[in-house]
Order: C-alpha cells, then structure tokens, then sequence
C-alpha cells in the first residue's frame, strides 16, 4: 500500500486482522522500528526483533536497558532515524527498511535516562508490516544516511546463535 513520502507498507502475514483487535483489546498500541536493509532478512526469518543487549557486537542500547528500541506513533518520523538507504541492484534505486509493530506496554524496560523511544523486552513485539522505501539519488533528502554499494557481507546471518533469543528475565 502506497504510503506518504516515497514509502510502501506490506503487510506481515502471520500478523491478522483478528489478532489486531485481540492485541488492542489487551492494550497493544502501534509503535515504529527503523533498521538497516542488512538486519531485514534475519527479521523475517526469525519473523520478530531481537533485542539490543550486547555491545560487543555493536549493539547500541541504554546502560541497564536492554531491548527492542521503538518510537510511538508521535515520534514515529524518528524511526527514519535508525534507516539507511542502499542501492541493492546497481540502477540508481537506493532502498530503505522500517517496521510497523505492536507493542505491550506491561512489557516496557525502563530506561536510564528521558528518552522519547520506548524500550520493550522482546516477548512484548509484534511485527505488523514491512515499510521500504526506493529512492534515486536526485531524490534524497537532507539527513538520509546512504550507503554507497551493497555489501552482503554485511547482512545478518539469521542461523549465527548471536540472534537467538535472550534468556527469560528473572526476577
């Protein structure tokens, strides 16, 4: 579906119609996920967001907050934020990913600091839609962050064990 500004919304088929209205009724509310064109893959594969735990790998994250990072609907602009635009086919297209989601509140980190995203254990995400965006370079705006080539290299490989999920918390 066409959207505003140059992006496209697909729908996430495991997410239905039904389980919109179940998830509301719970208090699930629409939140936005920006990520790199080289985590998508690994995301459908895995059909869910792993959380941002480990520096190491060059996760970034809050001291103590670690968790899918997301924007509410009013900050959702933001979300463009976390994208970067690369050019996959070699014709001149540079490609951008974001995702719509549904988040569980109770499910909510607290982070350290103010911040305007929300942080959100992994248990409390649900995929809703892919967002992709294609633009010519004549068709950037101020602030993209842009790739100059694709590199495959590059992308997440959804079998490496870093991107299984994290152990329940405990209390």
């Amino acid at each position: 579906v066409r959207q505003d500004r140059g992006w496209f919304s697909l729908a996430w088929l495991p997410f239905q119609q039904e389980h919109e209205q179940a998830l509301k009724d719970e208090g699930w509310v629409r939140a936005w996920h920006g990520c790199k064109f080289e985590a998508m893959y690994s995301i459908m594969y895995h059909g869910r967001l792993c959380e941002s735990r480990d520096k190491s790998r060059g996760d970034r994250f809050f001291n103590g907050a670690p968790g899918v990072y997301v924007h509410k609907d009013g900050t959702s602009h933001k979300a463009e934020n976390y994208v970067r635009f690369v050019p996959l086919r070699g014709d001149g297209v540079f490609w951008a990913a974001k995702w719509e989601v549904r988040v569980n509140r109770a499910e909510a980190v607290k982070a350290p600091r103010q911040t305007d995203q929300w942080v959100q254990r992994a248990e409390g995400v649900r995929l809703a839609a892919l967002w992709i965006c294609g633009r010519a370079a004549s068709e950037m705006r101020e602030g993209d962050a842009v790739s100059r080539a694709w590199n495959p290299e590059l992308e997440a490989n959804p079998l490496d064990e870093v991107w299984q999920p994290a152990p329940p918390a405990t209390s």
